[in-house]
């Protein structure tokens, strides 16, 4: 059994008939989510995802004691991580640091020939 889609009064909200009470509940969530066959969305999926973001943000602990700063011991293992993938993952022939220490002896090089 099928009913129209549901038709937005004039806050932009949607306006269900008893009909849709017959609906299983993903008909009915993909009606009321997404404003029913064919109309602009009324929660576009961009905001599905930002709310799923913000919940999983939300379970980080500490959020009473330490803020925002709770997300600290995160960030500090994110950028041991990245420091040591630049110590020892060799991409192609060298590291970062390989790099880092030519160029550095490079620019001394160049230096010390234009003081001569």
């Amino acid at each position: 059994m099928c009913s129209p889609p549901p038709t937005r009064n004039n806050q932009g909200l949607v306006v269900f008939g008893l009909l849709n009470a017959l609906f299983d509940s993903t008909t009915l969530l993909s009606f009321s989510l997404f404003g029913g066959g064919g109309e602009t969305p009324i929660i576009s999926p961009e905001m599905l995802v930002r709310k799923k973001i913000r919940y999983l943000l939300q379970l980080v602990p500490g959020k009473q004691h330490f803020g925002m700063y709770r997300f600290l011991p995160f960030f500090f293992l994110l950028g041991g991580a990245m420091e040591w993938f630049m110590i020892n993952v060799r991409l192609g022939e060298e590291t970062f640091y390989d790099v880092y220490r030519r160029k550095r002896s490079e620019r001394q090089y160049e230096r010390r020939m234009e003081e001569r």
